[in-house]
């Protein structure tokens, strides 16, 4: 029997790495891609990421499921516009079916400005936002920051350019045109960044109880599970 193609996409600051768990727990039962996005992990490309992930999704010419988690999840949204191959989509804390969950733009022009103030402070402070609301916040900070020293963030300019992409590609999407039998959203109650009250319209919407904003550690089993239900 032919396997379901998953296609794992990264959020904002941490690249492809931050799916290991993902990937071991699935790849059993379904094919698994996870890419860096340009700029990130391995991949030095200067795509835009709309046009990078369109053609890595051609490129593989077959019908995939897309992850996406927080930015990635915007990404996979808009790219699902216009490909063909997509059929259905998983967005995990993201922040793309609603105007009013989507991040505010002064919050990004905040964390921009403290990119460009003191780099290391800002990066600091993101991990520690994503991680403070989740069921272990000090184990899952500790997991995260021993998981990246495998690797770099990427550039200033990388991270900036991404933040006014954010911007761009929300303004972008045709909210009235979503296909919802073809979304699951998967919130976490305890997420900052993204509204879960705002996805109680969705039919295929799962509140994930003491979840904060990220989901690849004490989190992980039950977010897995909801994808598999949803596949």
């Amino acid at each position: 029997m032919k396997k379901v193609k998953i296609i794992l996409l990264h959020g904002w600051l941490f690249n492809s790495l931050i799916w290991t768990n993902f990937r071991k727990k699935l790849s059993p039962e379904y094919d698994i891609y996870s890419p860096d996005l340009p700029g990130y992990g391995k991949n030095p490309s200067i795509h835009n990421n709309i046009k990078f992930l369109d053609e890595y999704i051609s490129n593989i010419n077959d019908d995939c499921v897309i992850v996406g988690w927080s930015y990635g999840g915007l990404i996979a949204k808009k790219c699902m516009e216009s490909n063909n191959f997509i059929k259905k989509i998983i967005l995990i804390n993201s922040f793309c079916l609603n105007k009013t969950s989507f991040i505010s733009t002064r919050s990004i022009d905040l964390l921009i400005k403290e990119l460009e103030t003191d780099r290391n402070k800002a990066i600091k402070n993101f991990i520690f936002e994503c991680c403070k609301n989740s069921p272990a916040p000090i184990s899952d900070m500790k997991k995260i920051n021993k998981q990246m020293l495998k690797t770099t963030y990427p550039t200033n300019e990388v991270l900036i350019n991404n933040l006014e992409e954010m911007k761009v590609i929300a303004s972008e999407i045709d909210f009235n045109n979503i296909d919802y039998k073809k979304i699951c959203m998967i919130n976490g109650e305890e997420d900052q960044f993204s509204k879960y009250n705002d996805c109680k319209f969705i039919r295929n919407a799962k509140i994930m109880r003491k979840m904060g904003h990220l989901p690849f550690y004490s989190s992980c089993d039950d977010v897995i599970e909801s994808i598999k239900s949803f596949l």
